[in-house]
């Protein structure tokens, strides 16, 4: 590791290839054991190696510039940028250097410059990383109104690349997860919003869980519920939404064992015998007078005898 590390660090080309193979395989085997804080300078080298990527895109794909034929040097280049943020992506996954990346000063910038590259298919490979590294780093960043990774994100929603579509809905329910005081997520587009509402009605479980999450995020602040359920089109994402009430469910048994409040135990009161001598006299009287006698001399009876 220290040799890798220095290699990695020293710029020379061998050395850098070396290094780069050798991280590759070793977040791949043992991820686990490879901490950022443990290698001091080892990270930094991997993300400064990322930020070349902005000069080699502008040299071989001026804007406006569409699908080209790359040389073998652009290549190779490509290669080993893609290295370094499979590198990253591996290591992200553990939550103590996903904590250590959102930290660095310049890694926050350089994510978001990978994100906006030229929508060239060469870069897709590139992008899938870089966002799964947000995913994982997500609830270690800041969030505010003037941020600069969620219009990224924002935009990657009418992508038509499946995989930016889904890392970035994942992506962005991490940021806002509990904490969008700003109502962040609310600034997502219309556009943005109905082509959400159209991918719930695919049969993709990745995509339809993904958005479903989106939607549960979104739905938080009434402002955006309001939004999601104008017309002309309300009435359906309801119907849409009711129908996947049960998406993923498991189906099974459930035992539930039901307490409720004892009810007070009544003791029943023994009607007491009268003495014939009372029974008599209540016989002379007619009725109702002889129930209304009786009811008074039972009670007084009870209560001293």
């Amino acid at each position: 590791m220290v040799r890798i590390s220095m290699g990695l660090k020293s710029g020379i080309p061998s050395e850098v290839d070396y290094a780069l193979s050798q991280l590759v395989r070793i977040s791949f085997d043992s991820g686990d054991e490879l901490r950022a804080e443990a290698y001091p300078g080892l990270s930094e080298a991997l993300f400064e190696k990322l930020a070349t990527i902005q000069s080699l895109a502008n040299t071989c794909y001026p804007e406006g510039a569409g699908e080209l034929l790359e040389d073998s040097k652009f290549v190779k280049q490509l290669e080993k940028i893609n290295e370094a943020a499979l590198v990253l992506r591996n290591m992200s996954l553990q939550p103590d250097n996903a904590r250590y990346f959102s930290r660095l000063k310049s890694g926050r910038q350089i994510i978001v410059t990978c994100m906006n590259l030229p929508g060239q298919s060469c870069f897709i490979e590139l992008k899938h990383y870089i966002l799964d590294m947000v995913e994982a780093m997500a609830i270690h960043f800041s969030l505010a109104v003037d941020d600069d990774l969620f219009p990224t994100l924002h935009a990657n929603l009418l992508s038509d690349d499946r995989g930016l579509v889904l890392g970035s809905l994942r992506a962005i329910c991490r940021l806002v997860m509990g904490r969008d005081e700003a109502n962040c997520i609310g600034q997502i587009n219309k556009l943005a919003i109905d082509r959400i509402k159209a991918l719930i009605m695919l049969e993709d479980e990745d995509l339809v869980s993904a958005c479903l999450d989106f939607l549960y995020q979104y739905t938080t602040n009434e402002e955006n519920v309001e939004k999601l359920i104008q017309p002309p089109d309300g009435i359906e994402i309801v119907k849409q939404l009711t129908r996947l009430l049960l998406h993923q469910a498991v189906p099974g048994d459930q035992v539930v064992f039901l307490t409720g409040s004892l009810k007070p135990i009544i003791k029943t009161t023994v009607i007491p015998s009268l003495p014939q001598e009372i029974v008599n006299d209540l016989l002379s009287y007619a009725e109702p007078d002889r129930a209304a006698k009786w009811l008074v001399l039972t009670y007084t009876y009870t209560i001293y005898c």
